[in-house]
């Protein structure tokens, strides 16, 4: 699960982008990918989303600015 956040967090920035733009530049469970973006979303406010309706593919999301 870790490892999943880390390269979620590693390709995200504080741009907007969208969740399925972000899941074509790395090698991971597409699953696992959306499930990370959730986690990191809805329980560690780690990310930010512009929707707000359930996170899915086509989803705005960014790095929360610190």
């Amino acid at each position: 699960m870790d490892t999943v956040d880390s390269v979620v967090l590693g390709v995200n920035s504080t741009k907007w982008s969208t969740v399925d733009e972000l899941f074509k530049r790395v090698d991971v469970n597409k699953f696992d990918f959306i499930s990370s973006v959730r986690r990191l979303i809805y329980f560690k406010g780690l990310l930010l989303t512009k929707e707000k309706k359930e996170v899915n593919q086509k989803s705005l999301i960014s790095k929360v600015k610190r």
